[in-house]
Formats: structure tokens, sequence, C-alpha cells
């Protein structure tokens, strides 16, 4: 018996784009991790092939690739997938391509919420789970004054984002209050404003995969209303 495919070509270029694009987004990621465990000066490509086999002897090496490189590389990517995912969400419920997290007021409202926290004496670097549930409630914090502000313009996708922009510049001028009032205190935080992946170790990512998974479960289920 044979078989005849009767789809029409825009069809079948349709049910193959998802699968492209998977696979081009799986090679993507491929080569960035791969480049952030190969580049480097401290051990060679054979070095760090031999440690990722399982055939090194060489402690130092090991040390770099698996106790430096390799818990650098996972939270790079997958921060920047909460990052990315973040965006999508936004954009899908706002209903505007260029929301996102840093003009909706939640970005500078997690930087907020961390800096405020360590200043006072609540979180820091020695707590980071402390700082992580500072930062979430700073960030819904400012996703609610966007709210609270667009009011009954929260249909206008454009009117919500000049609210959003309005709202991330004043919790970004309030920030900036605090860094100045504890200067001493709260220089670290720095980071916080930038991002950073130096020095990342896997403490960092045992914070970060949990909640990573969860939100991302939720942005998984909550894709068919958005």
């Amino acid at each position: 018996m044979t078989f005849v495919d009767t789809a029409p070509g825009p069809a079948r270029r349709t049910l193959r784009a998802p699968g492209v694009r998977m696979g081009g987004l799986v090679l993507l990621v491929t080569v960035v991790a791969c480049a952030g465990l190969f580049a480097g000066r401290g051990v060679t490509p054979e070095g760090v092939r031999a440690v990722l086999l399982g055939a090194g002897d060489d402690p130092t090496a090991e040390h770099i690739v698996l106790r430096l490189r390799l818990p650098r590389v996972l939270v790079a990517l997958v921060a920047g997938a909460c990052l990315g995912v973040a965006g999508l969400v936004l954009q899908s419920a706002l209903r505007n391509p260029l929301a996102g997290p840093e003009v909706t007021g939640v970005t500078p409202g997690a930087v907020l919420g961390a800096v405020t926290a360590t200043g006072l004496g609540l979180a820091g670097w020695e707590s980071p789970t402390a700082v992580v549930v500072a930062a979430c409630i700073g960030g819904f914090a400012g996703a609610g004054l966007l709210w609270l502000l667009a009011g009954r313009d929260r249909g206008d996708p454009e009117q919500t984002a000049v609210y959003g922009v309005l709202v991330s510049a004043v919790l970004a001028g309030l920030t900036a209050v605090v860094l100045l009032v504890a200067p001493g205190e709260l220089g670290s935080v720095v980071q916080w404003l930038i991002g950073s992946t130096e020095g990342r170790v896997w403490q960092h990512w045992n914070l970060l995969w949990p909640w990573a998974a969860g939100w991302g479960a939720a942005a998984w289920l909550l894709a068919g209303p958005l």
C-alpha cells in the first residue's frame, strides 16, 4: 500500500516549522554551552573533554570545569531562559510586543526589593534565598503598581506600555535613592543592576533551578489562556 502526501506545500511547511525552530534552539544552546565550557586559558579543550568524559587526572582541570565553568554555564542558560519566558508572558498578557520585565515595573521592582532588603539587613549575599524572596516581592509590587495605574486603560496596550515605562522610571529612581543613603552597605548590590555570571557556583544553581522549574511549569500551564 502506498501513501501519498496530499497536503499542500504551505501546510507541510507550517507543520515542519515548529520542529525546525526547536532543532535550531537546541543547536544554539549546545553551541553556547560548549563555548562556555571550552573557552578560557586555565584548561585546554583536550583537558575539558577529558574531564567531561571522566578520563581526566588533573585536579585543577576538574575544579575549573566542574566547579566553576559548568555551574556558570547552567546558571547563564537557565537565567536567560527565565528572562525570555518572562518577556513572552508579559507580551502575551499585555498584547504588546514591546512589553518586558524591564519596562513594566517587574525588574525595577525586583531590584528595589533586593536592594532595600539588603540595606535593612533583612537579606544579603550570605542568605541568597532571602534576597530572592525580597526580589520576588518587589517584582510583584512593581507589576501591581502598573496594574493600579493603568486602571480602565488596561485594555489599551499602548497606554499600558506608557504607564509601564513611568513605573519603571520611578522604581529605578527609588533604587538610586537607597543606594545613595547606604552606599557602603550596598556596594555589591550593583550586580542586581547590571547582572553578572561571574563567580556563579553550584550554590547559585541549586537556588535557581527550583524557581525556574516552578515558574516555567506555571507559564506552560497558562500558555492556553495567554
